[in-house]
């Protein structure tokens, strides 16, 4: 494979490599001297009880491109496609260890999902767990009233989760940040 660049010239091999610059990054003695950064961010997709195909979910795959483009390591762990129940889920995740961990909501894999985010709740790293997608930007309530669940995101992820991961991060008040359903003090 090669990158061709506007002028033709294929660019330097500084090009091809990824950025570690906000990553620990770790070595795993298993795969050789694999520098492979630790996201910040992992985005989860269920296994819903309808759709028995397996599909990509491209939605998923432009918010992780668009926070890899706001320099936020993102990593996509779809049990769906993959075929993963709850728990292979929760052990990717863990490996992995991000601080945030947002899981896309739809009727039909909102079981799963919550028996995830309980599972991943219990991880040391992950500092954050929110829902989003279509279903969770018109219920955000049902999805609020299990403590496995800090936040949803309401409407575009893009416009939502680049902030509250800066948030999560600097471990700033993150409750107030736009596009975000929290949970008021009654619950």
């Amino acid at each position: 494979r090669r990158l061709i660049t506007k002028r033709g010239s294929t660019p330097s091999r500084r090009a091809w490599q990824p950025s570690f610059k906000r990553s620990a990054g770790r070595f795993e003695p298993g795969r050789g001297s694999v520098f492979q950064p630790m996201p910040e961010v992992v985005l989860v997709n269920c296994r819903g009880r309808i759709v028995p195909e397996r599909r990509e979910h491209l939605g998923l795959g432009c918010l992780a491109s668009y926070l890899r483009g706001e320099g936020i390591d993102t990593q996509i762990v779809d049990g769906h496609f993959d075929r993963l129940d709850a728990r292979d889920i929760a052990r990717r995740v863990s490996e992995l260890r991000p601080t945030v961990v947002g899981f896309t909501i739809f009727f039909s894999n909102q079981a799963e999902a919550l028996a995830t985010a309980r599972l991943v709740r219990g991880l040391p790293s992950v500092r954050h767990i929110c829902r989003g997608g279509h279903h969770a930007s018109f219920r955000p309530g049902s999805l609020l009233a299990d403590p496995a669940v800090d936040a949803v995101v309401r409407g575009e992820g893009e416009l939502t989760l680049p902030e509250l991961v800066r948030r999560v991060r600097r471990k700033q008040e993150w409750r107030a940040t736009p596009g975000l359903a929290v949970r008021d003090a009654a619950g």
